[in-house]
């Protein structure tokens, strides 16, 4: 990808960095060679491109698709064609238990040669989420079509005055999301939305003009926690009470494209030339911005970590993806929600209760599965699978009837969500398609996929639910549930 005047800008900033003694993250020799994703997809840790973090994210629910190129420095390009919501997001995600105020200042320097739709709105900015409580913020920086804050003192939301940083004047503005897929688990929850916007005009759909610009994230942070009160909002027969505050775990700051347009769809692109990101002490950039550096990377800062579950197979752990943000109404006029619709999963997954290990067999264990094999043991009696279980970012995806079958357990399908729904007594869990899933300690456990015409969902992840305990065997890539 050929790096345009902002080569020098984004450098410039990098040096300014380096002789304040940060530490700036170089490119591995190894990682040389660019991803281009077709389908949803989150990096591990060992998938990082230059230290960066990224994820490809769309509800499948358009007639097209998506492509997402992540060259090797960590500059990327996006294109989506007729899709109902898409995501394309590259930057930062933080261990557990990582403070926002222990982590210091953070800024990101972006260089943006492309960034327009031919049909549905986009958003161009920073994305994340908190912990305690949890929270989904967006900082734009540019839009078009469509700005969350025009719909401000219809139904939730709220403006709460500007925040000046960088030179620029942005509105503050919160809205509640009822009972909406978050970081926090496979199913639903009544959250706090923070958004910081831009003033100025709406871009252009077709224009060509490049972006560029310098985001003070820790301006915003401050502004939030000084301007927002707390907001409580009595929703699912409960009160909720959520606040910002400096003290929250920081689950990500990434860069964010995302295109938008509902039952409309939308079409548009992308493409991120240059990025510098800066969290403390540490400087990720791309190779136009840090070129030369020499300078190995280090980690992030150093948390008490959750503990994590014992792994499958000896395939590189998968980090914590974050669940996409609502899209909005597409429309010019929209309605009175700060976000659109989005897919809205049935009941929350109950977290797996704790059930004393064994170490089964196959003749003891109620299931048996096998990767790349269509045979399957249910209570002693062998069966055959629709189709066979696959390794799918280090988790074992096998078809959602089987695992229902093994379970005792009760599905249906929500056609509208693209949702596989499981119940077994009192418990049941919620598996839309396409959105990462959690355990209780929200450690990243799967997302359940389409292929080949036949739906997919984590093994594990499904059988801890129901409060089943699975063995891999590595040697017959087997996998156990007892």
């Amino acid at each position: 990808m050929k790096f345009s005047g902002i080569a020098k800008k984004i450098t410039a900033f990098a040096a300014a960095f380096l002789m304040a003694g940060a530490v700036i993250f170089s490119l591995p020799a190894e990682a040389n060679q660019a991803r281009v994703l077709t389908r949803n997809a989150t990096s591990t840790n060992a998938t990082r491109m230059n230290g960066f973090d990224w994820e490809a994210w769309t509800d499948h629910r358009g007639a097209e698709g998506i492509e997402m190129t992540i060259n090797p420095d960590g500059s990327f390009a996006g294109e989506w064609t007729q899709t109902y919501n898409t995501l394309f997001r590259v930057g930062r995600r933080f261990p557990r238990n990582t403070r926002i105020s222990s982590i210091g200042d953070i800024s990101l320097a972006y260089e943006a040669s492309a960034f327009q739709t031919t049909r549905g709105a986009t958003y161009f900015g920073i994305y994340g989420w908190t912990r305690g409580p949890y929270i989904e913020w967006y900082i734009i920086d540019s839009w078009i079509d469509w700005h969350p804050g025009r719909a401000a003192g219809q139904g939730n939301i709220i403006n709460h005055g500007t925040v000046e940083a960088n030179g620029h004047t942005y509105d503050i503005i919160t809205n509640w999301r009822i009972q909406q897929p978050f970081i926090g688990g496979g199913g639903m929850y009544t959250f706090l939305q923070i958004y910081s916007v831009r003033q100025g005009p709406a871009r252009g759909r077709g224009s060509t003009a490049p972006l560029s610009g310098t985001i003070d994230v820790s301006a915003h942070f401050e502004a939030w926690a000084d301007l927002i009160p707390p907001q409580t909002i009595q929703a699912a027969g409960r009160t909720h009470t959520a606040s910002f505050s400096l003290n929250a775990e920081l689950h990500e700051v990434q860069l964010v494209i995302e295109g938008f347009g509902g039952s409309e769809f939308s079409t548009g692109r992308g493409v991120v030339d240059a990025l510098c990101l800066r969290y403390g002490s540490n400087i990720i950039c791309s190779q136009s911005g840090c070129a030369n550096c020499g300078a190995e990377p280090v980690a992030t800062p150093t948390p008490t970590p959750s503990p994590t579950p014992t792994p499958e197979p000896p395939l590189p752990p998968s980090p914590t993806p974050t669940t996409p943000p609502t899209p909005p109404p597409p429309s010019p006029a929209p309605e009175p929600t700060l976000s659109p619709p989005t897919q809205t999963p049935p009941p929350t997954a109950t977290p797996a209760p704790t059930v004393p290990p064994i170490q089964p067999t196959p003749e003891s264990a109620p299931m048996r599965f096998q990767v790349g094999s269509l045979n399957f043991t249910s209570s002693g009696v062998a069966e055959t699978l629709e189709a066979a279980p696959f390794i799918e970012d280090g988790r074992t995806m096998v078809p959602f009837r089987a695992i229902a079958t093994g379970l005792g357990a009760e599905i249906d399908w929500i056609e509208a969500t693209s949702t596989v729904v499981f119940e077994r007594g009192a418990l049941s869990a919620a598996l839309p398609v396409g959105v990462p899933l959690y355990d209780a300690d929200g450690d990243y456990m799967g997302t359940p996929v389409i292929e080949a015409g036949r739906t997919f969902v984590p093994l594990r992840y499904v059988s801890q639910v129901f409060g089943m305990n699975v063995r891999w065997d590595g040697d017959n890539q087997a996998i156990y549930i007892y």
